[in-house]
């Protein structure tokens, strides 16, 4: 068998799995964080392309991963991922793309607050006088010009102020 498109991947912390295609169909094996498998199982899953109980379409297969003709291929997969260092590599993708999609999450929360106050404090201006319509017009661009972090935090500390409010 060939383990094409091999790769690890984490699942959590303590838990990861190796994929590849063979012969049109899908496999995987569930390792834990010493590249052991968890649980003697061979999954055969079948290939993307085919459609749920389309022609060519089968339910999982759940293998004996160290019968005579599993073993060599689990003894592959262990290999390529002892020799590549690939569970290390996986924890260390999976924390990568937590942090950047958590990096993203913050970005688009301090987005939106900045543009919810400077939005609240145009509108207050355009209720009052013109007094109030300059200094209105100074507090957007105060808003502005805080740090990310001063918004975030003031953002963070106005929304929790309102919760505690409305409760």
């Amino acid at each position: 068998m060939k383990l094409n498109n091999f790769k690890v991947e984490m699942h959590n912390n303590e838990l990861f799995f190796a994929t590849w295609e063979d012969g049109g169909s899908r496999f995987h094996i569930w390792l834990d964080a010493n590249g052991e498998l968890v649980n003697g199982t061979l999954y055969k899953n079948p290939p993307v392309e085919i459609p749920f109980e389309a022609e060519g379409w089968f339910e999982t297969r759940y293998l004996n991963a160290h019968n005579k003709t599993n073993a060599p291929i689990i003894a592959e997969a262990k290999k390529r991922i002892a020799d590549g260092n690939l569970i290390e590599r996986a924890r260390l993708d999976k924390l990568a793309t937590d942090h950047m999609r958590q990096r993203e999450k913050e970005a688009r929360e301090i987005r939106i607050y900045r543009e919810a106050f400077g939005a609240a404090a145009l509108a207050m201006g355009q209720a009052g006088s013109a007094d109030e319509g300059h200094f209105s017009l100074h507090l957007a661009q105060v808003i502005n010009s805080l740090s990310n972090e001063a918004v975030q935090a003031f953002g963070r500390t106005f929304i929790a102020e309102v919760r505690t409010r409305s409760e």
